[in-house]
């Protein structure tokens, strides 16, 4: 159960990672 736990949070630490990262890009594009 731990680790299946700790694998699902951090799944869900890279989604928003890249949900970050894409904003940011998104950001980048609007501003250039």
């Amino acid at each position: 159960m731990k680790i299946s736990m700790n694998i699902e949070v951090d799944g869900i630490n890279v989604l928003a990672l890249n949900m970050g990262k894409i904003a940011v890009e998104v950001d980048g594009v609007i501003v250039a």
